[in-house]
């Protein structure tokens, strides 16, 4: 016997911009279901990998995008721009460009030293709109479901 989940939402009211940001959504949460289903997403990341690259984080020049990352994960998997910008009190005409490259620098010493595989997923990317042009904004940051389930599996 196989059990179906439906959600039903009136979206003929929203304007067009919304149903495509609903539908890049939607997609973008397919998709991470079906990569966490099949496991590779969390190669390499365990409680322990994750509090390495937070505990690093905290102690250079990464204490906000480690309040970022804990903030992505207490939300499932995505921080806003506006929790960014909250976190780190930033203000409203400052760019977020590099912001995920303390992260980067941290993750690749990390595979350097042999404490992750090197076919570990990045842990903490950007989102964009997908129906954007040329250069945009972060709409916020993503952390893999299979790395939040590995952080929250305590």
């Amino acid at each position: 016997m196989t059990y179906v989940e439906q959600m039903t939402v009136d979206i003929t009211s929203w304007p067009s911009w919304a149903r495509r940001k609903l539908k890049v959504a939607l997609e973008g949460i397919s998709l991470e279901v079906a990569l966490a289903e099949t496991g590779p997403m969390a190669k390499g990341w365990d409680i322990n990998t994750i509090a390495t690259l937070m505990n690093r984080l905290a102690v250079s020049n990464g204490s906000v995008q480690a309040k970022a990352f804990q903030k992505a994960i207490e939300n499932g998997g995505e921080v806003s721009r506006a929790e960014v910008y909250k976190l780190g009190v930033y203000d409203a005409d400052r760019s977020l460009k590099g912001f995920t490259r303390p992260v980067n620098r941290i993750v690749a010493e990390m595979k350097d030293s042999g404490e992750l595989p090197e076919d570990a997923v990045s842990p903490f990317e950007p989102i964009y709109d997908a129906n954007g042009d040329g250069y945009q904004s972060a709409q916020g940051f993503r952390v893999p479901l299979a790395v939040v389930e590995a952080y929250t599996a305590i």
